[in-house]
């Protein structure tokens, strides 16, 4: 049996200077996008931006002899944090920068204006999984099951009620996260928005998909009671912010 540890790495740019254990997982975070990345998408498209920085990295490990080793994660951010950074929300830059997808932004906008008022909002981006993993049926299944437990754990725990994602048509994942209990982003009409084609994934097709105040399906908190305690034993590792701003 594999042992398995979830950290939760928040903004290591609060603790990359102090941390020996953030100096030492990013890069196995860097590491494991890319290695789950390059086999799937042409050269030049970059999982790995500044985001790595300032975003909150959720994080599946085996914890072996030479430490914990990343074999499956995502990176969450806020509106809340992309505003005290200083930058646009992500989903906009990450995706929503093509030209011919203007009206998907105007209906994501609309979306983020009517919910910021009620709670923050998370994107969730840049899921990986080593690609080892899929020679494991047992393991990959399981990796798969705690992709929907840590969304679901993660964004109740941290307080964001609201989750917005760009979904691979490729890879079907707009269906996976519809059995979550996702829906996908609508025009003013109620319709279901087109996949788009995003250019900074090679024009690859997207969809976008919400969620709100933590509607998950039953099945996801079914499997929150399964790996339970895998969750609660999690690592996290986080610096206070109000220390960090108080000598800026």
């Amino acid at each position: 049996m594999i042992d398995l540890k979830i950290i939760v790495m928040e903004k290591p740019y609060n603790l990359i200077q102090n941390s020996l254990q953030v100096r030492e997982i990013l890069p196995k975070v860097f590491k494991l996008k890319l290695d789950g990345y390059r086999p799937h998408y042409q050269y030049g498209v970059m999982p790995i931006d500044d985001t790595d920085f300032w975003g909150n990295h959720i994080l599946v490990c085996k914890d072996t002899a030479e430490g914990l080793i990343p074999i499956m994660g995502f990176k969450s951010l806020t509106l809340r944090d992309s505003k005290k950074f200083k930058r646009e929300f992500p989903l906009f830059t990450h995706s929503l920068n093509t030209p011919g997808c203007e009206d998907h932004k105007k209906q994501t906008q609309d979306w983020i204006n009517k919910f910021q008022n009620s709670g923050d909002i998370g994107y969730n981006h840049s899921w990986t999984m080593c690609p080892t993993v899929h020679q494991d049926k047992e393991l990959k299944k399981l990796c798969y099951d705690l992709s929907r437990v840590l969304m679901y754990c993660y964004y109740r725990d941290y307080n964001i009620p609201h989750m917005v994602l760009a979904c691979s048509k490729r890879f079907k994942v707009d269906q996976q996260m519809l059995n979550i209990g996702f829906d996908y982003l609508r025009d003013t009409a109620g319709e279901i928005m087109p996949a788009f084609k995003a250019a900074g994934f090679a024009k690859e097709e997207f969809y976008i998909m919400h969620i709100n105040d933590l509607s998950h399906a039953d099945s996801v908190k079914f499997l929150y009671n399964k790996y339970r305690e895998l969750w609660e034993s999690r690592l996290t590792l986080r610096h206070e912010e109000e220390e960090l701003v108080k000598v800026a």
